[in-house]
């Protein structure tokens, strides 16, 4: 049951994966607000941002294009990067927790209740772990540079091999 029970959760985890590639956050010259969103598109004019409210299923997402010129900082973070990190946690944390109630002693009358607690605890610290590990965001350096070149930094940042 518990075998079955953290396999589900895994599978769960894993299909809410891969949506959008690189979340990015953008400080503009007139608002000391960030935008945080995911990157849709950029050119040399500008970038492309689409944003989710916090109420997301009930209010459709907003998109948003920057002038390279409005933009003061920008951070961005591979989420493919993140998510993989965080489902290899919930696998190491699985294997952790199954390891430990393998091991756990029994004691009558307990039902288990410790070694599911025990593996719960192992995928949640699993988790973490892999979120703690990957989830750094990459500062642009874009003070000083025009259009073009901003344009060619964030196009490092996300295609690394061109």
């Amino acid at each position: 049951m518990k075998t079955t029970l953290l396999g589900l959760i895994l599978a769960i985890a894993s299909l809410s994966c891969y949506a959008q590639q690189f979340e990015t956050w953008v400080l503009q010259t007139n608002s000391m607000a960030k935008i945080k969103g995911n990157i849709v598109s950029y050119d040399d004019y500008g970038l492309n941002v689409t944003t989710q409210s916090k109420l997301s299923y009930y209010i459709p997402s907003k998109d948003n294009t920057i002038k390279w010129d409005d933009i003061t900082e920008l951070k961005v973070r591979n989420k493919t990067r993140h998510q993989t990190g965080m489902l290899i946690g919930i696998g190491v944390g699985f294997v952790s927790g199954l390891i430990l109630a393998k091991n756990w002693p029994d004691k009558p009358g307990s039902f288990g209740i410790g070694k599911i607690f025990a593996s719960a605890g192992m995928v949640g610290v699993g988790v973490l772990a892999g979120h703690l590990v990957t989830s750094a965001k990459i500062a642009i350096p874009i003070n000083g540079k025009n259009a073009t070149e901003r344009k060619l930094c964030l196009d490092g940042i996300i295609n690394p091999q061109e």
